[in-house]
């Protein structure tokens, strides 16, 4: 990061994480179950600390130097508050709903939620991983810092606004095939947390603004807001089953966004109108993506398709339409996208 060789960072963790999704996809049709998870995270782990390391020619070593530690308390602190803050927030619900339903409810609920979460990082993570010291360069022109903001958030959600509509209609077909058909009952749950995908993308990036502008404190509170929304809605609904739960931790989350959404309109000086300019075409076009796949799905269930060609159907077509139509409502900026990500690859080739 120092380097700012963030086009080499960008591809290896893109490539780390969509290696680490088709390995799991595998194990899943080889019959290991909910394992592909834990698989899939720890190959994400493992690759992205080798990737660093080995950029960064660096070897641990058992050397302390407080000198070398001081500067860091203060930066650390706040991010290791927001972490914890996080990780309250992504597991609360489900030490509630083990403690209240039962492991058989939390072990598909957990699982229905995991799937979207690690969608969310692949496409989200990999952006907002290389995001932050940019934005922290630039951080004293607050102008320079709203364009690259809201040029990050049109790439992200050209890219992850697909795959969140994709996982939402998929799931039916996707889930069994790559966890097993004993997972059939967490697709609601899949399906549920996948509609979030259109603010938790972008809420990834308000998170790295805020930081990188020297408001953590600003993501805290949010993040403590979140948590006790999150235990009250938790005691109130939990008894009516996990598919309500899911709903409600949902609705709670599109219902303190726009909070998120005001602190950066505030820190940036922007509209509404700016947010709605960025995701409005992504959206038609994943909607266009979804109509498609539905269509198609009649022939394919009236044919009797296995459920490998089906998906695979259903993801070729799907991601067809929807390049079809980014490219109609939105040319330009879907050419933009694509010469981003091709200056991305041909960075990581000469470096």
């Amino acid at each position: 990061l120092r380097r700012f060789d963030f086009a080499v960072l960008a591809l290896s963790t893109l490539a780390i994480n969509i290696a680490a999704g088709v390995g799991a996809l595998v194990l899943g049709m080889l019959g290991a179950g909910i394992w592909t998870l834990a698989a899939q995270q720890l190959a994400i782990s493992i690759g992205t600390l080798l990737v660093v390391a080995i950029r960064a020619r660096w070897l641990p070593s058992l050397t302390w130097r407080w000198s070398a530690q001081r500067s860091f308390l203060t930066f650390s602190t706040s991010v290791v508050s927001w972490q914890a803050l996080d990780f309250l927030n992504r597991q609360l619900d489900r030490a509630i709903i083990g403690g209240a339903i039962g492991l058989t409810a939390l072990g598909l609920y957990a699982s229905g939620r995991r799937l979207n979460e690690l969608l969310i990082d692949t496409t989200a993570g990999v952006l907002a991983y290389v995001a932050f010291p940019i934005f922290s360069a630039i951080q004293a022109d607050p102008a320079r810092v709203r364009d690259a903001y809201l040029k990050a958030v049109s790439l992200l959600v050209f890219i992850s606004y697909p795959a969140s509509f994709g996982l939402l209609t998929l799931a039916p077909h996707l889930v069994p095939l790559a966890l097993g058909p004993q997972w059939t009952e967490a697709v609601p749950i899949v399906q549920a947390f996948a509609v979030t995908g259109v603010i938790r993308a972008v809420g990834t990036m308000q998170a790295i603004v805020l930081r990188s502008m020297g408001k953590p404190a600003w993501w805290l509170a949010y993040l403590l807001l979140q948590n006790a929304a999150n235990v009250a809605v938790l005691f109130l609904v939990v008894r009516f089953g996990i598919y309500w739960t899911a709903v409600a931790i949902v609705a709670r989350e599109y219902a303190l966004w726009p909070v998120s959404l005001l602190m950066v309109q505030r820190l940036l000086k922007m509209t509404s109108s700016s947010y709605l300019g960025v995701i409005s075409r992504p959206l038609l076009a994943s909607a266009a993506m979804v109509a498609a796949i539905f269509a198609v799905n009649r022939l394919l269930l009236a044919a009797g398709t296995g459920e490998v060609a089906f998906v695979a159907v259903d993801i070729v077509l799907g991601g067809g339409v929807y390049l079809a139509t980014c490219l109609v409502t939105n040319g330009d900026g879907t050419r933009e996208a694509f010469r981003v990500i091709s200056r991305v690859g041909l960075a990581k080739a000469d470096a």
